[in-house]
């Protein structure tokens, strides 16, 4: 089990807009960029050859199983195929269809015009059960039919076929008539290529092609029971999962009760704040009204979640301290995946990794796969968020990073977001906080940080000062004259290893791309992506870089060591016991 901005400049918006498009291509990856040849083998026993498709004729050929014969199309229950020259027909229980890599080919010329596009360029079986497509393509030439291939970019083969049969010849083809084309469940986690093709003129020719990534989730949601809840006090509004529609404590009424379903078994309690508590005492009552539990914690997490015992009839929340607005509760049945439901643990006292990031997003653009990297390692990871943005994008973070693999709540400081171009008025606006990520070190005595670039990736200037207090902040915790306060509490700690995005002294390139352990498919890069998908208000604005990108997301340098240089690259936990 793995451990666990928004621009205020214009110009910084149109740079990011043109350097990724509102496209699929925003996936920022090579894409196969063959035509496919259509073949069938005969799987069993042998296939006839007819000259029309009814197998009531005497066959002009026939092939032996492991024999393979090019197919261009599909008639009822037959496939039309090209065999010596000749178009023949083969039933289609005789053939398992395959597509075979032909030549590089550009999207043909027949194609006039093309709005064609994919709903989801993040595709996720659990969601949809058929990839969505909208738009048209306008050709030169009508077709009768065309053929969906799917193809794996990491394993290297065509994954999936569907041909798709025209009710007459068109030429323009109405993507929106393919919503079952293609089913969902059959793909496999990863980076994929869909190439659709029509045979014209004898030759297999390229419609359409763009890029998607598969969702490497497979879990579906557990049984939420919270529906077959009753609640004390405004329960409407702890089911419609909304952040903007809350409860809050008064002193007529200071808790709310939650009376749990009593023909289901409720295992899961969480609930999601919009401003968490100081304090929280969570009483758990059977049906006689005995107290089997009652704990007061206080985590100040946005999304608290407290297991339920067997006999567990009602649930009394009494939240204290910093105003504090339950948005959601959801209570959950048996048989829940842990990996679906958010359960966020506290900081240990110390820590494998120590990840700064300015705002919430940084750390899928700039960090890449360093979480999930790190977590499926077994290794103690935690973030920290400088600046604060909102509570949609901060419950944006939350997804991203459980997604990723932590397990660990983030740490959100809350400076002011601000686009400014100086750096001292940046830290200006940021009181305390280089004292803050002192404290921060000193407290949790991370291994390794990791921090932004010093130039602030594209000229950011919040990503600059939090690079800046980061690299001092790993200086002055080591020294005991500074903030003397948190050194008494704490001790100095001199951080072994600092690396910063795209340092250009003692350089080291991050591999996300081989298969997590827990996984064997999955790649950091690929959870990478995922998570970030869940910042959907950033959608558009940004991507994940790759290899090569101006921002790329593996390279980072060594700016700080107290163990040596690296010798041989790719790990930040090289030289550490």
């Amino acid at each position: 089990m793995r451990k666990g901005f928004v621009f205020a400049s214009a110009v910084c918006v149109l740079l990011m807009l043109m350097l990724a498009p509102l496209t699929a291509g925003a996936l920022d990856m090579e894409i196969n960029r063959h035509a496919f040849i259509l073949t069938g083998t005969v799987t069993d026993g042998s296939a006839g050859l007819f000259a029309s498709p009814n197998s009531k004729q005497t066959a002009i050929g026939r092939l032996k199983k492991g024999e393979t014969i090019r197919v261009v199309g599909q008639e009822g229950s037959f496939y039309e195929a090209v065999w010596e020259g000749r178009n023949v027909y083969v039933a289609r229980g005789k053939l398992r269809l395959t597509g075979n890599e032909g030549p590089e080919t550009d999207v043909s010329p027949v194609v006039t015009d093309c709005s064609a596009k994919m709903t989801h360029v993040m595709v996720r079986h659990y969601e949809e059960a058929y990839i969505a497509f909208e738009g048209t393509i306008s050709l030169s030439k009508p077709v009768d039919q065309v053929v969906f291939f799917i193809y794996d970019e990491r394993r290297y083969n065509v994954e999936y076929v569907s041909i798709q049969r025209l009710g007459a010849p068109t030429d323009v083809l109405d993507m929106t008539a393919f919503r079952k084309a293609i089913p969902t469940d059959p793909l496999l986690a990863g980076r994929k290529t869909l190439t659709l093709q029509a045979v014209i003129d004898g030759e297999e020719t390229v419609l359409w092609r763009v890029p998607f990534f598969a969702s490497a989730i497979a879990a579906k949601d557990p049984p939420n029971l919270t529906g077959k809840c009753t609640f004390s006090v405004n329960g409407a509004r702890m089911v419609d999962y909304r952040l903007d529609s809350v409860w809050a404590p008064t002193s007529k009424r200071p808790e709310m009760v939650i009376t749990l379903p009593e023909k289901e078994r409720a295992t899961l309690l969480q609930m999601e704040w919009a401003t968490p508590p100081q304090t929280l005492t969570v009483t758990i009552r059977d049906a006689s009204g005995a107290v089997i539990s009652a704990e007061t914690k206080s985590t100040g997490f946005y999304m608290d979640a407290v297991s339920l015992p067997a006999n567990a009839a009602g649930v009394t929340i009494r939240p204290e301290g910093g105003r504090p607005q339950l948005a959601s509760v959801r209570v959950w049945g048996t048989r829940y995946p842990r990996d679906v439901v958010q359960q966020w643990t506290e900081i240990p006292d110390k820590l494998d990794m120590l990840i700064f990031s300015a705002h919430q997003d940084d750390e899928w653009l700039f960090f890449g796969g360093a979480i999930p990297w790190a977590c499926e390692r077994g290794k103690e990871v935690a973030m920290v968020y400088m600046a604060g943005t909102n509570r949609t994008r901060i419950q944006e973070a939350l997804d991203g990073l459980w997604t990723g693999g932590l397990r660990h709540h983030p740490i959100f400081l809350g400076y002011r977001d601000a686009g400014v171009h100086s750096l001292e008025v940046a830290a200006s606006l940021w009181e305390g906080s280089q004292t803050a990520i002192v404290r921060l070190i000193r407290c949790y005595r991370p291994d390794v940080i990791l921090v932004q670039d010093a130039e602030g990736e594209y000229g950011h200037t919040q990503h600059k000062l939090t690079s800046l207090q980061v690299r001092e902040g790993v200086l002055l915790a080591a020294d005991p004259d500074y903030d003397p306060e948190s050194a008494a509490e704490y001790g100095v700690w001199d951080t072994p290893k600092l690396y910063v995005h795209l340092w250009p002294e003692n350089q080291i390139t991050m591999d996300w791309d081989v298969p997590l352990e827990e996984t064997g498919t999955i790649t950091p890069w690929e959870l990478a992506l995922e998570a970030f998908d869940k910042h959907r208000t950033q959608q558009g604005y940004f991507r994940v870089e790759y290899h090569g990108a101006l921002y790329d997301n593996h390279v980072f340098g060594l700016c700080h060591t107290t163990v040596g240089p690296d010798v041989t690259g790719g790990d930040f936990f090289e030289n550490l016991p």
